[in-house]
């Protein structure tokens, strides 16, 4: 029987939904494959390419995986040195933010761009609710991650401003939206394809119940090309693939100053003769940046 190619599109546990030329397909995984389940918490993750042979009663089962291109992933909750592979070949991370209620957070920012950094994805950066930036922080937020050269869009969703950049941005792509609950990614939505939202919500309600271990996302299609999913539950974000002694090398603005630590091994927190620090005190590196690094470090130092 002849196999066909397809995209993961949901993930629980066993069973999968796998679009492919065909539609989309319920599946389940080759008896075979379950048994390679041993390094990661779940084989078969939300973007994996797959090959599927076609049952006579219209189900699949998925016969191979494909080797990943990216990953979003994280410590699975518990099991701090097995990898969760939240989604798979995505094409970048929407970080998400708001200018209030909530108010946008740094080092949430920084530990995103630290993960998509790792995961080999492009990182987009988006503050929401722009209408309600009146002391002008979320400007002074956005002019920081501009100056690191990175992409920031500026919305009002309820307004739908700034909304055909953010359109832009995902047209072709297989994007990851993450975030807090609040800062309106379900009316971003909305406004790029109208009743989008509301599935993309529907799933997040139905997975991520109070419980801060979820993970399940479902990839939606886009009007525009691409796909879209959002990221439901994640509450605690532990970092995976990365140590203490490699956090520096993922705030690119250090590297520079670095290279005058007195101490190779500087981790830049405490030592005499630091470089980093140095820069901070004389305003070449930003506060906001360097306290988000010393939070995330000290994470990493924590037990488990």
């Amino acid at each position: 029987m002849g196999r066909l190619r397809g995209r993961v599109v949901v993930a629980r546990g066993k069973h999968c939904q796998v679009e492919t030329p065909q539609g989309r397909i319920d599946c389940v995984l080759r008896g075979i494959l379950k048994k390679e389940k041993l390094a990661s918490v779940d084989l078969v993750a939300v973007g994996d390419w797959v090959e599927v042979t076609l049952g006579l009663d219209g189900s699949g089962v998925i016969e191979s995986i494909e080797p990943r291109t990216s990953r979003f992933s994280r410590p699975a909750a518990g099991r701090p040195n097995i990898e969760q592979v939240i989604v798979a070949n995505a094409t970048q991370l929407i970080i998400c933010q708001s200018a209030r209620d909530p108010r946008v957070k740094n080092t949430s920012i920084d530990r995103y761009l630290v993960m998509a950094e790792i995961g080999g994805l492009r990182p987009v950066i988006c503050i929401n609710k722009m209408d309600l930036d009146r002391g002008g922080e979320a400007l002074e937020t956005a002019a920081l991650y501009r100056d690191l050269d990175l992409e920031v869009l500026l919305t009002t969703a309820i307004r739908c401003e700034g909304v055909e950049e953010f359109r832009k941005v995902l047209a072709g792509e297989i994007s990851i939206l993450v975030g807090p609950s609040g800062v309106g990614k379900s009316t971003l939505l909305n406004c790029i394809q109208p009743g989008l939202g509301l599935r993309v919500q529907e799933v997040s309600r139905k997975w991520s119940r109070g419980k801060h271990t979820t993970s399940s996302v479902e990839l939606f299609p886009l009007d525009d090309g691409g796909w879209v999913g959002d990221t439901p539950g994640l509450r605690e974000l532990g970092l995976w693939g990365v140590g203490e002694a490699d956090l520096a090398g993922y705030f690119r603005e250090f590297e520079t100053f670095a290279a005058g630590c007195r101490f190779a091994t500087c981790t830049h927190s405490h030592e005499p003769g630091c470089g980093v620090a140095a820069a901070v005190e004389e305003g070449r590196i930003r506060g906001a940046r360097y306290d988000s690094y010393l939070r995330i470090l000290q994470s990493l130092r924590e037990p488990h």
